[in-house]
Formats: structure tokens, sequence, C-alpha cells
């Protein structure tokens, strides 16, 4: 239960313990008066009358002289209207029959000055509720009443002037009971009204006001009965009337004016509430907002944070309330530096730096977080300065990226590769220095807005590869670019294009090296590899020529020696030897251009169809399943084929069917397997076919296989099982095959 439950439930049993000693005084007060009636009735009249009018008085006095600091209209209006209702029921009382200070008068005059006092009453009560919120000046109030009952009573007084109420013999008239009933109305619509306005009364003090209208009706009605200023309804009635002026002065006075925090003051208690609910609203609206707010005090503790606050600080709101804001959550390198400048706007010294500024801050879990803060001064009703108001937007990932961005920069600066950031039309955006000095210019800007296509020395050709690029997202091949001097320079392109969050493409950027001098190597290189071609195709042609005489000696001594004779052996071991060396020296004629020219993208099964020529068709069929498939390798990619196709015909005995297939890999690389059906390979020879020499023809068959495939990142192995054909498996990384047209 908190404090504010405790005052109410005080309060409520304080309230009641008073309430219960009114009651009993009140009882006692109405069993006196009826008593007073045994007596005299018009002992009882007096005695009820002056105990009202002195009520009346009570509530008169105190709301009038607490009218300064009074701000509830109501208690306003009623206060100063009972001492008029008072004043009119106190001449009343001198006016009833019997007392013989008003002579000639007879019981109309008290009548008429009853329902005089019950009509201002009446309407006194239906008017007040509906000003509680307007602001009535005392003075007026009083005046207005001071009128109204100078002009009643008057009327009253002077014969004519208001209509009759009772007729003595006759009893009341109409206008009398009319007036009853009409007064019992207005009373029901003061009830109505007030309790449309109960949220400004405490619950106890309503009820006792609301108890005292009805009874007030109740006396109404009694009065609409007596047909003798003595008789029987006439005495209910004053005694109802009695509780009624009782009541709300239980209600106005002793629970109002005890209370005044309650009730004087119900406002301030009300403003308050208000306060509150635009503290919570004000609070929701910081708590809806995607940055972070704090409020500190001079004393650097905080006021103040809202949601995104202590999200950021990784704490619930109510364990950062209270807490001081630089012991806390500021790392000891920057908490100085932070203390001054707050205290520059808490002294109203505002230096540079000190309204919009970035430092660190310290999370619950230890880790450090970059705040831009908007900071500005809060002041009292004085103006005086109370504390400070900070803004701080988390900027911890932008300063990250940012420094990402200047090393991005730094390293593209810093390639010796060119690259340009194009526009989605192929204009320059941005352009480093490598490529700025690749293209011969010495301005970095120079090349800012120029179209990537007039940097080419072909416009057709640059222009279809943006065509390319724009269409299918990446482009890579080389390119003949133009330099400010009007030089020609070879360029390797690599493009791509950047797309932003949603997917939707931004710009291009294109990287390109200067490949010039490697196309002069290039160029060198062929050169002299044609040499040495010649040079060697011109040495294997004599070698052989004399391998060929070499031969034939070998052949004719190797006849005309019986075969009985000493050394015909070695005859023999000299011409076999002959002729491998024969062989071997022709086997190289068709390895001359290895790795002498570019590798390039060929056609599995036309590279098949041509190796087939290895093979009698008759007795061999070869089926190639391997559609439109094409691979990155040397030209010499036939020559794997028929020495494969030739391996199979020669060492596989049974062989009648080869098949070439292929297979993707989970990696993006590939596998093309060639299987016939003959005897297989051994286990134990499964490497060492591949090896320089191994072998019953040449030896160089499979090792010149593996160094052709080689070249282009691929490899070759047996993996077959034997007995039940031969099968090579050929490797080829991801990006050394494709799918070309049919």
């Amino acid at each position: 239960m908190n404090p504010s439950e405790n005052e109410d439930h005080g309060i409520s049993g304080r309230l009641f313990s008073e309430n219960r000693i009114f009651f009993a005084v009140l009882i006692l007060l109405l069993a006196g008066a009826v008593l007073t009636s045994l007596y005299s009735f018009l002992l009882f009249h007096v005695i009820v009358e002056m105990f009202s009018v002195l009520i009346a008085a009570a509530i008169f006095i105190i709301v009038w002289n607490t009218r300064g600091y009074l701000q509830n209209t109501y208690l306003l209006i009623v206060g100063i209207a009972y001492l008029f209702i008072g004043s009119i029921d106190f001449i009343h009382t001198l006016a009833y029959a019997g007392m013989d200070i008003f002579v000639g008068y007879g019981p109309n005059l008290p009548t008429q000055l009853w329902i005089i006092a019950r009509y201002m009453e009446a309407a006194t009560l239906v008017v007040a509720p509906l000003m509680f919120s307007r602001t009535m000046k005392p003075y007026r109030v009083l005046g207005l009443y001071a009128a109204a009952t100078a002009v009643l009573v008057t009327a009253a007084f002077v014969p004519g002037l208001f209509p009759a109420c009772y007729v003595e013999g006759e009893g009341l008239t109409l206008f009398k009971i009319v007036s009853e009933y009409l007064i019992c109305i207005l009373l029901a619509c003061a009830i109505y009204l007030l309790w449309r306005h109960r949220d400004h009364f405490e619950d106890d003090i309503f009820w006792l006001v609301v108890a005292s209208i009805v009874l007030t009706i109740c006396a109404e009605l009694s009065f609409t009965f007596y047909v003798s200023v003595y008789g029987l309804s006439n005495f209910a009635g004053h005694l109802f009337k009695l509780a009624s002026f009782a009541l709300i002065y239980q209600a106005l006075v002793v629970s109002a004016f005890r209370r005044p925090y309650e009730t004087l003051f119900r406002e301030v208690r009300q403003a308050e509430e208000t306060v509150r609910k635009e503290r919570d609203l004000l609070q929701q609206y910081l708590d809806l907002a995607p940055v972070m707010f704090i409020v500190i005090d001079r004393n650097g503790e905080v006021k103040l944070i809202n949601r995104r606050g202590a999200e950021i600080l990784g704490y619930p709101a109510e364990e950062i309330i209270g807490k001081n804001w630089y012991a806390t959550f500021l790392p000891s390198p920057v908490r100085k530096t932070v203390i001054s400048r707050l205290d520059h706007l808490l002294a109203d010294d505002v230096h540079p730096g000190d309204e919009v500024a970035e430092n660190l801050i310290l999370t619950k879990d230890g880790e450090y977080r970059r705040i831009l803060w908007h900071n500005t001064v809060i002041r009292n009703a004085d103006g005086m300065i109370t504390g400070t108001l900070s803004s701080g937007e988390d900027v911890t990932d932008i300063r990250e990226a940012e420094r990402d961005l200047h090393l991005k920069n730094a390293a593209i600066e810093a390639t010796q590769n060119g690259i340009a950031l194009l526009s989605m039309d192929g204009s320059v955006r941005y352009a480093n220095a490598a490529l700025t000095k690749m293209l011969g210019y010495d301005d970095e800007t120079a090349l800012v807005g120029l179209s990537i296509i007039d940097l080419g020395e072909d416009r057709e050709q640059s222009a279809a590869a943006l065509q390319n690029l724009t269409e299918t997202g990446n482009w890579f091949g080389e390119q003949h670019g133009k330099t400010a001097d009007g030089r020609t320079i070879d360029l390797l392109a690599s493009a791509t294009v950047i797309s932003d969050t949603h997917g939707e493409p931004m710009n291009f950027v294109v990287s390109f090296m200067d490949i010039t001098e490697m196309h002069r190597y290039r160029a060198a290189l062929r050169e002299a590899n044609k040499k040495l071609n010649i040079l060697s195709s011109m040495t294997r042609h004599d070698i052989l020529n004399q391998v060929q005489v070499l031969l034939s000696y070998s052949e004719l001594l190797e006849e005309l020696t019986p075969d009985d004779a000493p050394g015909h052996e070695y005859i023999e071991k000299l011409f076999e030897a002959t002729k491998r060396i024969y062989r071997q020296i022709s086997f190289t004629r068709d390895y001359q251009d290895l790795g002498v020219k570019a590798p390039r993208w060929q056609k599995v099964n036309a590279a098949c169809a041509e190796g087939a020529d290895a093979i009698d068709p008759r007795l061999i069929q070869i089926s190639c399943m391997t559609g439109a498939l094409e691979i990155y390798a040397d030209t010499m990619l036939v020559k794997v084929f028929y020495n494969l196709f030739d391996n199979a015909a020669r060492h596989g005995v049974s062989v009648t069917d080869i098949y070439v297939s292929f297979t993707e890999g989970a990696d993006g690389s590939g596998t093309l397997l060639v299987t016939d059906n003959g005897v297989g390979v051994p286990e134990s020879q499964k490497e060492r076919i591949f090896e320089r020499g191994v072998g019953s023809n040449t030896g160089l068959g499979l090792f010149i296989i593996r160094e052709v495939l080689g070249i282009t990142g691929c490899s070759i192995t047996e993996v077959g099982t034997e007995g039940e054909g031969a099968t090579f498996s050929i490797h080829i990384p991801a990006g050394a095959w494709r799918y070309g047209d049919a």
C-alpha cells in the first residue's frame, strides 16, 4: 500500500469518527426539539429555526473568511447564499404566529417568507454546480443575493406584491402547494447536477450534501399537507429542515474546512493529478522517440530517462533514475571533459562544443557506445537553471561504418588497379588515383562526368560491353583504352552492379588492370616459342634422319650376324633401343605446342569426336554424353581424349564400349568420366601409370595428359575397378566449365 492510500484510509476513518459523533449530537438535538414541542410548539419552532439560522451564519462566516484561497466556486456560492437564506428564516421566525412582532400580517407572512427562503435555497443548489468552471467575485455574489433578498422580503411585507401562500380558515393556497412541488423538482435537479460534478468532492462530503438536499425535499413535501401552522406536517417539516441544515453544515464546514487539502484545496490535488498525467504523457512521448532523452540535475543525478535511453544503457529505467550520471555511466577517460561541458551549461557560460558534442558512455554489459548529444538547460519559474536536458543519438554503428568506409577508400586509393564508379548511364562518378594515372590524367576529377564509352578506343566495343553489363550485372574481358594524349593501352576490366538495400541497381563498379606490357611479353613469348618450335622441328628432323640411318645399319648388322655369333644379343638390344628413341622423338612432334597457345573454351563432344580417330569404330563404340559442355583447357585437349581412347584400345584387351559423362559437384566444380568395359587397371598401377616413362609404348602418353590438363588447374586419376573396366576421372575446378550453345 502506498502512502497516498494510507492517507486516504486515515482520512476516511477520522471522518467516520467525526460523523458518528455528529449524528449522535444531531439525534440529541432533534430529540430535545421534540421535547420542547410538548411544552410549546412556538418554543419548538423558535429553537429549530434559530439553530438553522446559526448554522447558516456559521457557514457564511467560514466561507467568507476563506474566500481569498477558496477555489471551489460551489462552496463560495452556497456559503454566501446561506447567509441570506438564514436571514430570511430569521425574519420568518420573528413573523411566526404567536410571536406578535409583526402585527397585522397573520400566518400568511411567515409562509411567504418560508417559500422565498426555499426558492432561494433550491435555486442556489441548482446554479452552484454549474459554476465549477467559472470564477466568481465574492462581493458581486454577495451584492446579488443582498439585492434579491431585499426585493423579495419587501414584496412579502407589502400586501399584494407577493402571491398569498396561506389563507386563514382555508389553509395553503394553490401557489404555495405548487411552489413546494416546484422547489422539490429544482432540488431533484440539483442532485442530478451534483452527481455529474461529483469528482469535485470527496465521496463522503458528496453524500452528505445529497442527503441534505433529500431532507430538504422531504421537508417541502411535508409542508404541502399542513392546514395549520401548528400542525403535525408543519412539525415534521421543521425537523427535516433542521436536519438538512445540520448535514450541509457538516459537509461544508466540519468536513470540508477541517480537510482543506481534500476540499478547499482539492483543485491543488487535481492540478497535481493533471501535472502527473501530463508528465506521464510526456514520458510516453519521450518513450516513442528513437533517440535517448535524459534529464540531469545540478548534482549530476539522473531525474528522467526515456525508454530508448534505458535500452542503450542496458538497465531498467527505475534503476537509472537517481544514479549519478558521471560516476555510473561515463568511462573515466571522458568523465572530466563531460563534467566540464555540463558545468559550463549549468553556469550559463556556454563554450563551443558544449551544446552539441559526442562522447562515449558505458553500458551495463561493459560495452562502450558513442552518443551524439544535443544539450540544453532547464530553468524553473524564476529563470534559475536547475539541470540539463540532453537528447542523444547512438552513432556507434555510424562511426564504425564511417571508419570502415574510410579504410575501404584508403584501400581503393592505395591499390595499383584502376577503380571507377559509374552511374547507370555509364558516366564516371569517381575514379581513383591509379586509374587517373593509368589513363594519363593529372587531376582525379578530370574523369568525372565522362562516359566510359569515350574512354575506349573502340566506342562500339565499349558500348557493347556496357550493354552486356547492364543486362547481366557482370562483365569481364579485355578492352582497348584511350589515354589523355591519344595512346592506346590494353586493359583487363572486371565490372559488376551495385544495388541498394531494395535490390535496385544503383551504380557500376569497374576494376581496370593495364596489361599492355603483358601483351608485349605474351607476343614476345609467342615469337620465341615459334622460333623454338622451328628449331625443335629442324633438330628433330635431323635427329630422326640420323636415327633412321642408325636403324637401317642396326637392322643390316643384325641380318649379317649369325644368331649364334658372339654379341648377337647386343645387336638386338641396340636395334630395340634405337627403335624406342625413334618413337619417343616422333611422339614429341605431337606435343611441341603444349602450353604455347593460350587456353580457350572447347566443346567436349567435339574433342571426343576428333580423339576417336585413335580407334577402329568397327571394334569400339564411343558414347559422349556431355551435351553442350565446354571446358577451359589447353588447345591440345583433343590429344587428351586421343590418348585415353588409344590407351583403352591398346591395354583394355576386351574393350568394346567407351562412355564419356559429366557430373557437377556441390562446390561448383565438375567431374568428367571416361569409362570403358575392358580389364581395368590393377590397384598397384593406378598412380604409376601417370609417371613419366611407365608403359609399354613411349611411357609418355598418360604423363603428357596430366600435364595438358594441369595447365588450367584440372587433374586426372584412375578410379575404376580391376576386372570391370578402367575409369579415368578428370576434375575440373569451378569456373573452368560451362554449358555453351548446343
